[in-house]
């Protein structure tokens, strides 16, 4: 018997809410995490609870025996200890454990380990590709695509079964480098970069959020909103509807916390704010000289002549970008390509979160194409 699907009139109720929170240590990600959590809590009531990978870490913010907390330099809170391995779907089990006691927030500090600590993806990669291939380097070389299967399917059930839950925000932390990437200067020579800070996740993870910040060093809680460079930018994300709350220079707080929580429960408590519009460095200009942008995302110049062009089905624009992805020559294409379609994402994550993992799978994957024709041409060199 076919599945039966019906279609109601759309009203916004309880929504998923994960909030990303990326920096180095210093930054003040496990503060503004509690913090954040605190005002949730008082909006919705229930524990704050606190699922902890880095060595029970989180515990500095906890009172000692018999003191109360001050919500300040001390917070009330359940602590969930967890040890390696950091198998991606343990990351997701260990969410679900908590959900029966109906806690107000959940916090996982830190999701960096599910991609580069024991047992994480990386670490589950090098295990499959020496099962594979052991020490035969040029059998490795042929088989690493085969050894991420397992992995980044594990990978794909907790992004899926993350992305399901409603009852409950999420407030996930991540550590963040500094990265270099070899770019073009004015001569045309490639040199080392610096492109910014970059969360110790994959795009995927990353771009799932419905919240996106960095705390770069010594931040004190004050998030960036807007990158450095066009690098940053990928991983940043803060949609319209929070603009009103999360702003440019303000520390994350307990209030914001209340707010998005109303939000998450189906409240309209956001007014927009206009958005501050960041010079284009050097890099971002060399990135994204050609044009990478795809159908539908860019607004045909208006005339007396002219009439606006009517938008492209949603799929169409989808369909355009894996098309054009599968074909992007260098990694610095392949980012502007992803920059490009910043929009296209945006309508993507509010229409259909799914295809939008589909499109980060291609990115992904291209990404990976390209790293693998590099390597060898560097061999043949």
């Amino acid at each position: 018997m076919p599945r039966e699907f019906i279609a109601k009139q759309a009203e916004r109720r309880d929504t998923p809410c994960l909030f990303g929170i990326a920096g180095p240590p210093g930054g003040g990600k496990t503060m503004s995490a509690l913090l954040l959590a605190t005002g949730i809590k008082q909006d919705r009531g229930g524990d704050i609870v606190l699922i902890d990978t880095d060595g029970d870490r989180s515990l500095a913010y906890a009172p000692r025996p018999g003191e109360k907390a001050d919500g300040v330099h001390t917070f009330d809170f359940k602590h969930v200890s967890f040890p390696p391995p950091y198998k991606p779907t343990d990351f997701l089990a260990a969410i679900r454990q908590q959900l029966p006691s109906k806690p107000a927030c959940i916090i996982v500090d830190s999701m960096s380990e599910e991609h580069e600590a024991e047992g994480g993806v990386l670490d589950w990669h090098e295990t499959e590709l020496q099962r594979m291939a052991g020490d035969d380097w040029q059998k490795r070389d042929r088989m690493t695509n085969a050894a991420w299967i397992k992995p980044k399917a594990d990978r794909r059930a907790m992004i899926n079964g993350l992305i399901q839950i409603k009852t409950v925000p999420l407030i996930l932390a991540f550590r963040a480098r500094e990265k270099t990437k070899p770019l073009k200067d004015d001569r045309g020579k490639m040199i080392p970069t610096n492109i910014g800070w970059s969360p110790i996740a994959p795009p995927e993870i990353v771009h799932m959020m419905t919240v996106f910040c960095l705390l770069p060093v010594r931040a004190d809680g004050v998030p960036m909103w807007k990158g450095s460079t066009v690098y940053e930018d990928f991983s940043i994300k803060l949609p319209d509807q929070f603009r009103g709350v999360l702003k440019e220079g303000e520390r994350l707080n307990s209030a914001m916390g209340v707010r998005i929580s109303r939000w998450a429960r189906g409240e309209a408590v956001f007014e927009g704010a206009p958005t501050t519009q960041r010079q284009q460095s050097p890099q971002d200009a060399r990135a994204t000289s050609d044009d990478d942008t795809f159908p539908g995302d860019r607004k045909p110049a208006q005339t007396a002549t002219t009439s606006p062009t009517a938008p492209l089905p949603l799929e169409t624009r989808i369909a355009a970008f894996l098309d054009r992805m599968k074909s992007a020559p260098t990694k610095i294409k392949a980012d502007a390509m992803w920059k490009a379609a910043e929009g296209l994402r945006a309508d993507v994550d509010r229409a259909d979160p799914e295809r939008l993992v589909d499109m980060q799978t291609a990115y992904d994957d291209q990404l990976m194409v390209i790293e693998m024709a590099e390597s060898e041409e560097r061999e043949r060199a």
